[in-house]
């Protein structure tokens, strides 16, 4: 049925039904329905095409209604922003609350120093001369509406940006966002020509650099200025045509530490050869170090113009690489002011990255992890020193370091307070760094900067002390080298006044109380009539404790003369004539006179020059005839040189033509008179027989502490002080170009051969028998009975201390270069805390043992422990008789050492390779870091082996070092502990 008929039917039907209701034929109830239907009819319909038509309109109405909000946004952040900018008020224009502004490249730099430099109108404003871009999709503002902005307000940069709500941070991440920030800008016309350089479309692309990481403390944009300054001292000597550089400090370094400090230290290159690398001490946490460590490098001065000095400013970092801070290079030596006279320079330390530092100083640098290596093989001293030991580090720069300015508070302090100067000098070890030169240039700072200045100005320091004769006229006349030094301007002239040099010298600054502990001695010298006495003491200067203790308990004498007579005989017997000897030469100027004619000839004329008239610094210097009044009046060189012809010939024909070393030397100090000439003053006094005695207390008075500290760690202190006293005849010239006193003995050759023309005893026997391990005191007792009656009683009387280790099998061969390192607080430990019989027991003990294994040789070495700084050093020093492991009598030995924990390797280290020798020796050292915790816990396993080219290498012989070990192994460590900071050397015998 179609639909059109059945809608019909249905309306007829429903007309029906209204006909009916509205005639009463059907109930009403049943009507309502049909009332309101019809109703409805009468009422307008719409069809479902009308309402989706009427849904769709409502649907495009909205969405127009939404772009139009998203283009009045758009337009708003486009326009309305910059022009709120431009003309709102400047307390308007920075949002409330917690919203950040997110700037572009070019405004993050004004943004960021907005508020420091808003109140300095005469600051200019950074603003980029091309149109910038915020985004890739956003239009870009033109050159027109930034210079509008400029021209209406000149303080600030027009701003382009958007808001966004940044949620609350935790403070650890204010930090990281904060060392995300880029740094200040740079307010001067070059950055202008850098920005206009850098105009154009890549302005609005991501800038890495812009978002590296900053320091914790914000270095500051400019990165090429603002890494703080280096200030160091160049100066160059044409004599021994080395380069000489002295690090002073640096000042503001950036901070490299959350905790807002750094670790720094610098390494130094003379470029373009790397093969001699430099480091300083780290200094702990510190923006300001103070370094004051002196380096050499070896260059002709032809060379100069086409090298480059480059500093190198590192973070110490223990568990990560060490962070770079910046760098220095020095190059145009010769355009420097004053050069190669002292130049004092201060320079910017320029920010570089470690690719270009890497690349500046050459494609193979050198990681640090090999430095210790790498500086220990190369100059073998400051890098034996420094990184090869660890020693300069780890026992006098760290302990200095660890104890916070060790060197500055502990050294430099106690050495001019007269309290640490041993002990800062034998943990330094470092004389001619930590003291002479360091002392000598460091002592610039104390002495008001005109010790060195005199002494070390115009690079002609040993030039001058020698051959322009200007050194000790600079001493005594130019520039106040003693005044400067004592501080009490005094120096020489009480000296040469009235002959108050000890006087002066001891209540002026206490010079050798600080820095010799000589305090007593010219203390007892002056004060007490006990010249010699005192002088002896001093002599025995490397027990400066031990003889101090004993002076002070008034037994010198009486150990001089029961110990054996030796002293008594020669030099206290004639001294000691009523035990007034000195009170007679003191108060009667008699004392030259017993002493001439007790055959104290030497002794007596330098004694009477010097003490009778007052007046013998006088005749020396100004008629420049000191050894000439010594020679024609006395005879005192007559009696030297007839007697060994090495001061008239070498040493003080040198000093003699030069007319002003000694007596510079001599009005010096006394230092050099009766310390070092005391080394030659006994040699002449005793004609060749005695010279060790007196070298030995003398200059080993020098030597025991003042070198012997210095023995060890490299024997350049001891050559390079040498060579400044001596380089007139290029005695000491020999000695440091080689640098390797340990290595060739050519300053001991030159120097005691020199000495010694007779017999060549001490190149034979003395120094090359005792440092080639050779039976040093064995070949100087049974050579000539000279050592070990004078050498070793003389030196041992005091406490029987050397007589005992003599007797002990070598005591000397391992403690004159060992022991003797450690000496002043080891003589003073074995003499004053009474172990001295337990020493000859111990020793003794050793004795036996090494007579049980002498087939395979034995192996020097000292133990040194910082506490502080949890540092473990073990200096192999050397080897003597061997087993012979190859078929042509001799071995290729180096030594291997291994950190042993129950019974476990946890580390091991080796030394250089020795060819071709049964007595190699290493000086080489090996760092271990062991917390103090652990220290009990670990041992050392120390194995000599044989190196062969084809096939395995052998073990020659082994010794252990422990809590562990047995015997001299076991007291080896507990001395190490005992005398913490302090290298202990001992001899041990290999075992199989």
């Amino acid at each position: 049925m179609p639909a059109e008929r059945e809608d019909e039917i249905c309306r007829k039907a429903l007309e029906l039904l209204s006909e009916l209701c509205s005639k009463g034929e059907v109930q009403n109830d049943n009507c309502l329905d049909f009332i309101y239907y019809f109703r409805d009819l009468g009422r307008p319909r719409f069809s479902d095409s009308d309402v989706s038509v009427s849904l769709l309109s409502l649907l495009v109405t909205s969405c127009g209604l939404a772009l139009f909000g998203v283009s009045l946004f758009v337009s708003w952040k486009l326009f309305w922003v910059p022009w709120r900018d431009r003309f709102l008020p400047a307390c308007l224009r920075e949002p409330q609350g917690e919203q950040r502004t997110v700037l572009t490249d070019d405004e993050t730099l004004e943004h960021e120093y907005s508020a420091d430099f808003a109140k300095d109108s005469s600051v200019p404003t950074l603003v980029p001369d091309s149109a910038m871009k915020i985004s890739h999709t956003s239009p870009d503002i033109q050159l027109e509406v930034q210079s509008a902005g400029r021209e209406h307000n000149p303080q600030h940069v027009a701003r382009v940006q958007r808001q966004i709500t940044d949620p609350t941070s935790s403070v650890r991440h204010n930090s990281i966002r904060r060392q995300m920030n880029l740094s200040n800008p740079d307010f001067n016309p070059a950055q202008f020509q850098r920005q206009e350089s850098l105009s154009g479309p890549g302005l609005g692309r991501i800038k890495p650099e812009l978002y590296k990481q900053r320091s914790v403390d914000g270095e500051d944009g400019r990165r090429a200025h603002s890494c703080g300054r280096l200030h160091f001292i160049l100066k160059y000597d044409c004599d021994l045509e080395q380069l000489i550089v002295k690090i002073h400090k640096a000042e503001d370094l950036p901070a490299k530490d959350f905790s807002g400090t750094s670790d720094p230290y610098v390494k130094i290159y003379l470029l373009p050869e790397r093969k001699t690398k430099h480091q300083t001490k780290v200094h702990r946490k510190t923006l300001n170090p103070v370094f004051d460590e002196v380096f050499l490098f070896p260059v002709a001065y032809a060379e100069l113009p086409a090298r480059k000095l480059h500093f190198s400013v590192y973070d110490f970092d223990r568990f990560s690489r060490h962070d770079l801070i910046g760098q220095v290079v020095v190059d145009n030596f010769l355009d420097l002011p004053d050069f190669p006279g002292e130049t004092k320079l201060c320079r910017d330390i320029v920010y570089v990255t470690a690719v270009s530092l890497h690349f500046r100083l050459g494609a193979t640098a050198v990681p640090d992890t090999n430095y210790h290596d790498t500086q220990y093989h190369g100059a073998h001293y400051h890098e034996a020193q420094y990184h090869g030991t660890q020693y300069h580090e780890a026992q006098y720069h760290e302990a200095q370091y660890h104890g916070t300015h060790y060197h500055e508070a502990q050294y430099h302090e106690a050495q001019y307070h007269g309290t640490h100067y041993h002990e800062a000098q034998y943990h330094g070890t470092q004389y001619h760094e930590a003291q002479y030169h360091e002392a000598q240039y460091h002592g610039t700072q104390y002495h008001g900067t005109q010790y060195h200045e005199a002494q070390y100005h115009g690079t002609h320091y040993h030039e001058a002390q020698y051959h322009g004769t200007h050194y000790h006229e600079a001493q005594y006349h130019g520039t106040h080298y003693h005044e400067a030094q004592y501080h009490g301007t005094h120096y020489h002239e009480a000296q040469y006044h009235g002959a108050h040099y000890h006087e002066a010298q001891y209540h002026g600054t206490h010079y050798h109380e600080a820095q010799y502990h000589e305090a007593h001695y010219h203390e007892a010298q002056y004060h007490g009539t006990h010249y010699h006495e005192a002088q002896y003491h001093g002599t025995h200067y490397h027990e400066a404790h031990y003889h101090e203790a004993q002076y002070h308990g008034t037994h010198y004498h009486e150990a001089h003369y029961h110990g054996t007579h030796y002293h008594e005989a020669h030099y206290h017997e004639a001294h000691y004539h009523g035990t007034h000897y000195h009170e007679a030469h003191y108060h009667g100027t008699h004392y030259h006179e017993a002493h001439y004619h007790g055959t104290h000839y030497h002794e007596a004329q330098y004694h009477e020059a010097q003490y009778h008239g007052a007046h013998y610094h006088e005749a020396q210097y100004h008629g420049t005839h000191y050894h000439e009044a010594h020679y024609h009046g006395t005879h005192y060189h007559e009696a030297q040189y007839h007697g060994t012809h090495y001061h008239e010939a070498q040493y003080h024909e040198a000093q003699y033509h030069g007319a002003h070393y000694h007596e510079a030397q001599y009005h010096g100090t006394h230092y050099h008179e009766a310390q070092y000439h005391e080394a030659h003053y006994h040699e002449a006094q005793y004609h060749g027989t005695h010279y060790h005695e007196a070298q030995y207390h003398g200059t080993h008075y020098h030597e025991a502490h003042y070198y012997e500290a210095h023995y060890h760690g490299t024997h350049y202190h001891e050559a390079h002080y040498h060579e400044a006293q001596y380089h007139g005849t290029h005695y000491h010239e020999a000695q440091y170009h080689g640098t390797h006193y340990h290595g060739t003995h050519y300053h001991e050759a030159h120097y005691h051969e020199a000495q010694y023309h007779g017999t060549h005893y001490h190149e034979a026997h003395y120094h090359e028998a005792q440092y080639h391990g050779t039976h040093y005191h064995e070949a100087h007792y049974h050579g000539t009975q000279y050592h070990e009656a004078q050498y070793h009683e003389a030196q041992y009387h005091e406490a029987h201390y050397h007589e005992a280790h003599y007797h002990g099998t070598h005591y000397h061969g391992t403690h004159y270069h060992g022991g003797h390192y450690h000496g002043a607080h080891y003589h003073d430990a074995h003499y004053h805390s009474g172990h001295y019989h337990a020493s000859i027991v111990s020793v003794s003990l050793f004795a036996q043992f090494c007579l049980d294994n002498v087939d395979l040789g034995e192996l020097m070495f000292s133990l040194c422990y910082l506490p502080t700084a949890g540092r473990l050093t073990i200096t192999i020093i050397k080897a003597r008789n061997l087993k012979a492991m190859d078929i042509t009598g001799a071995s290729d030995p180096y030594v291997k050492v291994s950190l042993m924990c129950d019974g476990r390797r946890l580390k091991k280290r080796k030394t250089s390779t020795k060819r071709n020798t049964l007595n190699p020796s290493y000086n080489e050292a090996i760092v271990f870091d062991v917390p103090p915790e652990n220290i009990d816990q670990i041992s050392l396993l120390i194995a000599v082996m044989d190196y062969d080219r084809v096939g395995h290498n052998e073990i020659i012989g082994v010794c252990r070092v422990g809590n562990a070990a047995e015997h001299l192994g076991r007291d080896h460590w507990s001395e190490m502990l005992t005398y913490p900071r302090k290298p202990i050397a001992r001899w041990h015998p290999l075992i199989e």
